[in-house]
């Protein structure tokens, strides 16, 4: 009891923090308005995820293990989250990345930042509290379904940053399956850790090209879509399966007796 008093209250002055900071960070000026928003969102979202570890933690989820179990289906999800870089117009020069190495491992800390908080968000607590107390392969897919789309929805609120609609519901869709994959990732591996991962490798690919390159609107060449597509059914088929595989079996193991 005493130790779930401490992770609450650390919790409580953690998201305190967290809200000092999200002020704080308009202050921010280097001169280039990416870097700005990259430092700004890797000391918020960083801030954010400690807090949440905190709740997780007085939540008794048991998410933290560091030797995952079942990795095989880890290999087409990394062959997804990688593809997202647009590795086609790179090597042929319809695309390009011109920026420093700094500026580069910046976006990278921030891609790191906005995956810990967001997993430890959406799958490590909002995933698990749903899922809670559920038995059947029935109930831990529709759980998966759910928290998934709440997490594509969350989303929603970059409209208000300014973002275009059409970009926003293509994020959204995206945001829906990643949701899926790293829910199931979770269940079958029995570690946050491996979510976390493969979330910024998929928006470090995503974002470094239109972050700090030209050629943007050349990715998406008919080689590109086909493979994308072709991973995405691979992918989209092991996740199914190891989700109705294991869901019922592994869910137990996350909560504390």
């Amino acid at each position: 009891m005493k130790k779930s008093f401490s992770y609450k209250t650390a919790c409580i002055i953690s998201l305190i923090v967290s809200l000092v900071l999200m002020a704080a960070v308009r202050l921010i000026k280097t001169g280039n308005t990416a870097c700005d928003v990259l430092i700004s969102t890797l000391i918020t979202r960083t801030a954010l995820a400690v807090a949440f570890v905190f709740l997780i933690k007085h939540l008794g989820f048991k998410v933290f293990s560091v030797t995952p179990k079942n990795a095989l289906l880890l290999i087409p999800c990394f062959a997804v989250v990688i593809n997202n870089l647009p590795i086609i117009a790179l090597a042929n020069g319809s695309a390009s990345i011109s920026s420093s190495v700094q500026k580069i491992i910046l976006l990278a800390a921030s891609c790191l930042a906005v995956a810990a908080y967001e997993e430890l968000t959406f799958r490590g607590a909002l995933f698990l509290m749903i899922c809670k107390n559920k038995k059947s392969k029935k109930d831990i897919f529709f759980s998966t379904v759910i928290s998934s789309a709440v997490f594509a929805l969350f989303h929603m609120f970059n409209l208000i940053d300014g973002a275009g609609l059409v970009p926003v519901m293509m994020q959204i869709g995206y945001s829906f399956l990643i949701g899926g994959m790293c829910a199931t990732v979770l269940i079958v591996c029995k570690s946050i850790y491996p979510c976390i991962i493969l979330h910024a490798i998929f928006n470090f690919c995503g974002n470094i090209v239109p972050t700090f390159g030209t050629g943007y609107e050349t990715v998406w060449d008919p080689a590109t879509i086909a493979i994308t597509v072709i991973l995405a059914m691979i992918c989209a088929a092991a996740v199914i399966y190891s989700l109705l595989r294991y869901g019922d079996k592994n869910i137990s193991s996350f909560y504390s007796e």
